[in-house]
C-alpha cells in the first residue's frame, strides 16, 4: 500500500516537471 503512494508521489513530480518544462517551452516560442 505505502509503496504504490510513493509511486503516485513520483508520478505527479514527473508530470510536474514535465508541465513545467512545456509551458516553459512553449513560452519561448510564444516570444
Amino acid at each position: 500500500m505505502q509503496l504504490t503512494a510513493v509511486l503516485c508521489l513520483d508520478y505527479g513530480r514527473f508530470k510536474a516537471l514535465e508541465w513545467v518544462s512545456a509551458r516553459r517551452i512553449t513560452a519561448l516560442n510564444v516570444r
